[in-house]
């Protein structure tokens, strides 16, 4: 396994258990959606666990036997009938390692609407991170509205006192013709250099790489 996240070796786990953990803090799943060969396309992360798929039933068993994970009962036709859940006690675990910076998490997610425009809802742990947020993503906002509203648990094992939420409209140009579409191109790796440099939040472990000091 290479490019890892930092790490506080506070712990019993192996880099293997806090790479499963970086997925499950978010939320359940199956295993079948953390064999090596899926990892990185379905999670979308740069590194992974390098175990092979008898190693990962066995290491999924010694977390379960060790209470860091529990299973539920959740049917799907082609990933079974079990999923993995994170517990509080592998949360704490998880934390200790990880360092999290809860004042710099953000979730966004986005839909399109009938008319074709984008919308996008962030909640985010800081008013300015919400607001970092709309002043780097967006392209041509058409709406938007911010507001203060209790945590409905984006993280089960972690609660906020309260999130700073945000909901913006927006959309994207659309050239037809092939200058058009060079024009578009060049404005959007614009934006997302932007978007890389100036980001202060993070969703995921990848993510809050960018704002631990110690590696």
């Amino acid at each position: 396994m290479r490019n890892l996240p930092f790490r506080t070796n506070r712990t019993w786990l192996t880099d293997a258990h806090l790479v499963l953990l970086d997925i499950l803090f978010e939320g359940n799943t199956w295993a079948g959606l953390l064999r090596e060969e899926v990892f990185h396309d379905q999670w979308n992360l740069p590194y992974s666990h390098g175990l092979s798929d008898d190693e990962l039933d066995h290491q999924l068993r010694v977390l379960c036997q060790h209470g860091v994970l529990e299973t539920a009962r959740s049917q799907h036709p082609r990933l079974g009938s079990t999923v993995f859940c994170l517990t509080d006690s592998g949360f704490a675990l998880w934390s200790d390692e990880r360092s999290p910076q809860w004042n710099r998490y953000c979730t966004c997610r986005q839909k399109t609407t009938s008319a074709g425009r984008i919308l996008l809802t962030v909640l985010a742990g800081s008013p300015q991170v919400r607001d970092d947020v709309f002043r780097l993503k967006p392209f041509n906002v058409v709406r938007s509205r911010t507001f203060e509203m209790p945590d409905p648990g984006i993280i089960p094992w972690r609660s906020f006192e309260t999130l700073f939420a945000g909901m913006v409209i927006y959309s994207e140009p659309s050239y037809p013709t092939p200058a058009g579409y060079n024009e578009w191109r060049i404005r959007h790796e614009r934006h997302r250099a932007r978007l890389k440099e100036g980001r202060t939040w993070w969703s995921t472990v990848d993510e809050l790489q960018r704002f631990i000091a110690a590696h």
